[in-house]
């Protein structure tokens, strides 16, 4: 029984971690997409870098 428990413990823990795993990434994602977004439609660097929360070192 105990094992049992342990084992669902732990694919309960691997896909918690796989669930905020894949959020990160469409955040991640998402940002890119508003980066160029911004970017095509002439938005300064500066502003597109507080927009997204990069340093605009990151950017380019």
């Amino acid at each position: 029984f105990d094992k049992h428990v342990d084992y669902a413990r732990s694919e309960w823990g691997m896909i918690d971690h796989a669930r905020r795993e894949g959020r990160e990434e469409g955040r991640e994602e998402e940002r890119a997409r508003l980066l160029k977004s911004l970017h095509e439609n002439g938005v300064p660097m500066e502003i597109i870098a507080v927009s997204v929360g990069l340093p605009e070192e990151a950017m380019r």
